[in-house]
């Protein structure tokens, strides 16, 4: 640039002569076609500082600026990442307890099915609301497939065999990574049934405390009734037949999805729906979920409870509950993922995962 500076001072120079000639009459013609001729080569000059300055502006973004571009970028990414997560937090509604701040889960996208990419090191791991001296009785970390306590198995019917559950990895898992439980179903599959189930029942107690980390795909398809079932709980009714309660992944359209127990069979269908907050789940995120049971106190009385949390946060508390009409005992857990309701058919494949199922009482 230095050098350009006397062709700068030249064409002032050239500039002031023009003007002076202008104002001196008369002018000879000859004079005037020699102004015009070195006011010529100074344009020329000032064009080619221009075409040299053009070029190394180019050369400095390409070195300098193009890079802090995209780090700029980047970073920009990530912040409307934590702007989503945030999103996700003052959209969630709690009503009627003091402590409703959490921090959620971060959203997670899969790419394809399995392929989970998510921030590093941001998914907290919730604290546990499990009561004071209840005894544990099974921890399923999904390390192996078929432990000695947990019994696996299908019905028989179609699209449904124990082969549908497997051990898989995933690294984002905040329960027991990196092998997780997933339960695979196919294009085709109907309604009303698990594709598969594992399970374990060797406990008898009157209150009970279950956890859990759980994750649909993000390709998750909602049954048309909005019924899609994850974890039953029994009690020891005709020979460790009854199912008082299920927990369900309760989804209407993709604006709102949670989790709630219901009440079905011996005592009757009841809905214990969310009554102290709200945490909306999102589709191919990990969820903790955790439920204390409260067994009612003779075969007549509604005085059971059933208390459920969502990622640390209490979304439900009932104790007004029959559970039971017989044995007043809870015996037995299952991961039993049944789709629906009756009716409907699966249009993709698609997966309910889970790991860390945790059970303890007394």
């Amino acid at each position: 640039m230095k050098r350009y500076g006397w062709v700068i001072l030249a064409a002032v120079a050239v500039a002031g002569s023009v003007a002076a000639d202008a104002i001196n009459v008369p002018q000879q013609a000859e004079s005037l076609r020699e102004a015009r001729q070195r006011l010529g080569w100074v344009e020329d000059q000032v064009d080619a500082m221009e075409r040299e300055v053009s070029a190394r502006v180019l050369r400095i973004k390409d070195t300098h600026l193009a890079p802090l571009r995209l780090a700029l970028d980047s970073a920009i990414a990530r912040e409307d990442a934590a702007t989503l997560d945030t999103v996700y937090v003052t959209d969630t509604v709690y009503v009627g307890r003091p402590d409703t701040t959490h921090t959620p889960p971060p959203d997670t996208v899969v790419v394809p099915p399995d392929t989970v990419i998510t921030p590093p090191d941001t998914t907290p791991v919730f604290g546990s609301n499990e009561p004071a001296g209840f005894t544990a009785y099974t921890t399923r970390d999904f390390n192996v497939r078929d432990p000695a306590d947990w019994w696996i198995g299908g019905s028989g019917r179609a699209g449904q065999a124990p082969d549908k559950f497997q051990i898989v990895q995933d690294a984002t898992s905040p329960g027991s990574p990196p092998n997780v439980g997933r339960i695979t179903y196919e294009p085709g599959f109907g309604g009303g049934w698990p594709p598969a189930r594992t399970g374990f029942g060797r406990f008898s107690a009157s209150e009970l405390y279950v956890s859990m980390w759980f994750k649909v795909s993000a390709n998750w398809q909602r049954h048309p009734v909005g019924v899609n079932k994850i974890l039953y709980i029994t009690d020891g009714s005709n020979g460790g037949g009854g199912d008082p309660m299920y927990l369900n992944l309760q989804t209407s359209g993709s604006a709102d999805w949670i989790f709630r127990v219901h009440l079905q069979g011996p005592t009757g269908a009841r809905n214990l729906s969310e009554n102290l907050g709200h945490v909306r789940v999102i589709p191919g995120r990990w969820h903790k979920i955790e439920v204390i049971l409260r067994m009612n106190s003779n075969p007549t009385a509604s005085d059971g409870e059933s208390h459920v949390w969502v990622d640390g946060v209490k979304t439900a508390a009932y104790t007004n509950v029959r559970w039971s009409r017989g044995d007043l005992t809870f015996d037995s857990v299952r991961w039993e993922p049944i789709w629906g309701g009756v009716g409907g058919v699966v249009s993709q494949t698609m997966y309910q995962y889970a790991d860390r199922i945790y059970v303890s009482g007394r």
